[in-house]
């Protein structure tokens, strides 16, 4: 799978495929406690945790890492 790519399998069998895009954020999933995944354009991940540097969860500087 592409760097950036979203595929999620749900338990009846169904699917979602979702393409990174070169110029536009493809993709945002939301979960617990703050974590925050946001495909960048181009390909990769950015990630934002309840455990990162208060900078980050403010938004300021996410982790980043390509896939």
């Amino acid at each position: 799978m592409e760097a950036g790519a979203l595929h999620m399998e749900f338990s009846d069998g169904s699917t979602i495929d979702v393409l990174p895009d070169e110029r536009y954020e493809a993709w945002t999933l939301a979960g617990p406690d703050g974590l925050l995944l946001v495909s960048l354009p181009g390909d990769g991940l950015a990630i934002w945790s309840a455990d990162a540097t208060p900078a980050a969860q403010d938004g300021d500087q996410p982790s980043s890492t390509p896939a």
